[in-house]
């Protein structure tokens, strides 16, 4: 059941009072005509036999009357009275029910709002935590084949150390032949001296030694040709050794250079790893403390006693979500400005006559956003930029709109985003309607509960000072609606001092409201009422109530 606002309780608590004031007046008059007439009737009986009967008899039939209409009004007072006793806990049970199952509902998306968020960034914490484990992966499977190519290039180094060896103990081979020939050469020439001492005996043998010799010599002049080409294949191996070994320190060299590149690639993929870590951490964090900020707002406006402390709690909480915020109360067609934050507090003025959006918050009764040209168009105080956005949302008590939360972005720095303070409002605005119907119903019957004394025969009246103090918390309460729906009013009549003309409408309705409902034994003359006007509407100072028009 939707919540009903102030003025609907009152209509239907002052409608419920009317109709059972009527159906006690009608039943009074009734049980008056019946009471009459029978009274008359015994009278001409009476007169008929006066002669035969005492005048004793009129009194007994009189005192017999008066009896039973005594019984016959105190029944039709105890059923009026159980009927406004029993409409009054019908009307604060459904309004109780109504504020708690809307709480109830708040708390809930609140619940699921924050559950489905730390779900989100849970999956993307592991999502990222798995592509780094991959990428991790990755990067040892490169470099186990880097380690697997330097060791193959290590193992072709050393076999070809191995035939650069074979190489070498070839060229000893051959070297050690040599010598072997230079050997035979030194035993030929031996061999000649003594030829030659001996030329005389032994030419033949001389001959044949020369032949020897000769043969020898071609056969060292080969030796020599050999060793000369072994030279040169000790050389060719020689140059392919050092361009081996070059290659192989370009290699090495490439395959550090790659190392490097990979490790350096490896480092910033790690520090843009743990610079995206810390942009979500702290975007965790902005979006934990826009939560923590919206349940302490929540709690502060669910703390307020009062229309004035939930409202202030509004504009406090949104001020903190947004650059600028403006709070506008309804009176009737027109919109009142309540508080502002951002914003010259004179220069804010607003009319359901323009065409623009807090007309369109009043028409929809939802929230309406203007963002970059989409939209209706922001109020002329906002002077808002078109790279701004603004939002309004309306504070709905039963389904009515009775004020208007209006706030934007136009701060000195670039607009953030992506920005939440749009949805932030709006659970903000929402709350405080809840907070507001739930205040006004729980004031309605406390004042029905107040007002309502019972007056059945034989019950204790209530003292003289209970009495005043009843109508003296109604009569604040009266003028405490007057001061917080037309706050800006109350303000400049202050100034001008001219409030008793300037609020003329809503204080004769509070003092009619107030004389119907204090019995003229409790304050005759209105008295608390006035003081309650001076005490509250002019802080104190009745010269700033003036004279009444």
């Amino acid at each position: 059941m939707a919540e009903m606002p102030q003025d609907s309780l009152r209509a239907a608590i002052d409608a419920i009072r009317t109709r059972l004031h009527e159906e006690l007046e009608a039943q009074l008059t009734h049980l008056s005509s019946r009471h009459h007439d029978e009274l008359e009737g015994a009278r001409r009986a009476a007169e008929a036999e006066a002669e035969q009967r005492w005048s004793g008899r009129v009194d007994e039939v009189r005192s017999e009357w008066t009896a039973r209409l005594e019984s016959e009004v105190s029944a039709a007072r105890g059923e009026a009275e159980r009927r406004m006793v029993a409409e009054t806990m019908r009307l604060r049970v459904e309004a109780e029910q109504a504020a708690a199952q809307s709480a109830a509902a708040i708390r809930q998306q609140f619940e699921q709002a924050l559950n489905q968020e730390r779900e989100r960034a849970q999956n993307e914490i592991n999502g990222e935590r798995e592509r780094l484990g991959a990428e991790r992966d990755q990067r040892q499977r490169e470099l186990d084949e880097a380690r697997q190519e330097i060791e193959r290039i290590c193992q072709e180094r050393d076999s070809f150390r191995q035939e650069l060896e074979a190489v070498r103990q070839q060229g000893t081979d051959l070297r050690s032949e040599l010598e072997s020939g230079r050997r035979e050469l030194v035993a030929a020439r031996e061999e000649n001296d003594k030829a030659r001492q001996n030329a005389d005996s032994l030419r033949q043998d001389l001959e044949s030694t020369r032949q020897q010799l000769e043969t020898a010599r071609e056969h060292a002049a080969a030796g020599g040709r050999e060793l000369d080409s072994a030279r040169n294949d000790l050389e060719a191996v020689r140059r392919s050794f050092e361009q081996a070994t070059q290659a192989h320190q370009a290699l090495t060299y490439r395959v550090s250079l790659e190392r490097q590149a990979r490790d350096d690639e490896a480092r910033r993929q790690a520090e843009a790893s743990r610079e995206s870590d810390a942009d979500r951490v702290a975007e965790r964090q902005a979006q934990l403390a826009v939560v923590e900020r919206l349940l302490t707002a929540v709690r502060a406006m669910d703390s307020g006693r009062s229309l004035t402390d939930v409202l202030s709690a509004l504009t406090s909480a949104a001020a903190v979500e947004a650059p600028r915020v403006a709070l506008f109360v309804v009176n009737g067609p027109e919109l009142r400005s309540w508080k502002t934050v951002g914003f010259d507090s004179e220069a804010v003025q607003a009319s359901l006559n323009d065409q623009g959006l807090l007309a369109e918050v009043m028409r929809r009764r939802e929230p309406v956003v203007s963002t970059e040209g989409d939209g209706p168009a922001a109020p002329a105080f906002a002077s808002l930029p078109a790279d701004r956005a603004a939002i309004a949302v309306p504070l709905m008590v039963a389904s009515q709109p009775v004020a208007v939360l209006y706030a934007d972005d136009a701060a000195a720095g670039p607009p953030d985003t992506p920005a939440s303070w749009p949805e932030a409002v709006q659970i903000l605005g929402r709350h405080a309607s809840i907070n507001l119907a739930h205040l006004t119903a729980a004031r309605a019957a406390e004042t029905m509960r107040r007002s309502a004394a019972p007056a059945t025969p034989g019950a204790v009246p209530t003292s003289e000072k209970e009495d005043g103090t009843s109508a003296r918390r109604y009569a604040r309460l009266l003028v405490s609606e007057i001061k917080l729906y037309n706050e800006a009013a109350v303000h400049i009549g202050r100034q001008k001092r001219d409030l008793l003309e300037r609020l003329k409408p809503e204080i004769d309705r509070a003092r009619k409201l107030y004389t119907q409902r204090i019995s003229p034994a409790v304050d005759a003359r209105a008295a608390l009422f006035q003081q309650e006007l001076v005490q509250t509407l002019a802080d104190g100072d009745a010269s700033l109530l003036g004279n009444p028009a």
